[in-house]
C-alpha cells in the first residue's frame, strides 16, 4: 500500500538525497494544541510534545488542498507516494521491531527504547478534547514518571480532521547523565530527574533510512501550482540522485 507525504521541492530534495526521512519533534508541527498540555500531578509542568517525534503521512489517493498549500509552499510543492514499509527496521529481541539496532539506543541526553516504540504507521484521532487523552498519558511517582505512550502523538482537534494524517511516531526518554551510577535505579531516577526539570533533547528531528527498494517505487505529484520549470528541477534532483520515479501532473492543475 502507498502512502503520501506532501513538501517542497527543496525538501524532496534533501529526502532524496539523503534516503531518509525526518521526523520533526511534536513541538515542531502544526497544531500548538499538541505539545502544550503538560501534566499538573506535583507541578511536574511536563511538556510531553518535547520528547516525541513524527513523520506526517495520508493514506488518503484524493489531492488534498490543505496540505498541498501547507506543507507545498502555495501549491508549488509536491506529494510524494511511497510504500507504506518504506523504512530499514530491525530485530532486537523484543515483541517491537525498532527503528535502530539497538533495544535502547542513546543519543547525547535522551534514550529510544524499542521497548515503548513500534514501527508501524498509526492514524491520527481528532477529538474535541485532546487534552484529556494527554493528562491520561502521565503518572507521576514519588521517584519518576510513567507514560502511556499510546495517547502521545495521535490526538489532534477536530477541526484539522480534513488533514486525514497518519503517522510514523518515535518517543524518546530524556535523561540526566550526570546522575547516572551502577546503582540499578540510576537509569529510571535519572529519568524522572529529567522529566521534572523539563530538560531540553539535544535535538529537534531525526532521520531515519530509507529502505533502498522502496525508492525503486517512487511517484511523485507536482503541485497544482507548479511551472514546467519546477518539473525540470524535480526530473534534475532524480536525475542526481540516479533515481527514476513516475512524476504526474496534479489533477487539480489549472483550476486553483
Amino acid at each position: 500500500m502507498k502512502i503520501h507525504h506532501y513538501t517542497s521541492i527543496e525538501t524532496l530534495e534533501m529526502i532524496l538525497k539523503n534516503k531518509s526521512i525526518k521526523f520533526n519533534r511534536l513541538d515542531q508541527v502544526d497544531d500548538k494544541a499538541e505539545y502544550k498540555y503538560d501534566s499538573t500531578v506535583y507541578d511536574t509542568n511536563i511538556k510531553l510534545g518535547k520528547y516525541t517525534f513524527v513523520s506526517c503521512w495520508t493514506k488518503s489517493e484524493m489531492e488534498n488542498i490543505d496540505l498541498c498549500n501547507r506543507y507545498g509552499k502555495g501549491n508549488k510543492g509536491v506529494r510524494i507516494s511511497l510504500d507504506e514499509d518504506m523504512f530499514e527496521t530491525y530485530d532486537v529481541g523484543t515483541v517491537n521491531r525498532s527503528f535502530y539496532n539497538n533495544r535502547e539506543y542513546c543519543f547525547e541526553n535522551f534514550v529510544v527504547s524499542s521497548y515503548i516504540n513500534k514501527v508501524g504507521l498509526v492514524d491520527v484521532k481528532y477529538e474535541q478534547n485532546i487534552e484529556l487523552y494527554y493528562k491520561e498519558a502521565i503518572k507521576c511517582f514519588d521517584q519518576g514518571v510513567a507514560f502511556k505512550h499510546d495517547n502521545i502523538g495521535i490526538y489532534k482537534k477536530r477541526e484539522w480532521g480534513l488533514q486525514n494524517e497518519s503517522r510514523f511516531i518515535i518517543h524518546a526518554q530524556p535523561f540526566e547523565p550526570a546522575l547516572m551510577s551502577n546503582h540499578p535505579l540510576s537509569f529510571p531516577l535519572a529519568l524522572g530527574t529529567a522529566y521534572r526539570n523539563g530538560m531540553e533533547l539535544s535535538r529537534t528531528a531525526l532521520y531515519i533510512p530509507l529502505k533502498q527498494e522502496v525508492l525503486e517505487h517512487l511517484e511523485i505529484t507536482m503541485g497544482p501550482g507548479t511551472t514546467d520549470e519546477d518539473r525540470k528541477k524535480v526530473e534534475k534532483i532524480l536525475k542526481d540522485c540516479n533515481i527514476k520515479a513516475e512524476i504526474k501532473d496534479s489533477a487539480l492543475k489549472g483550476d486553483l
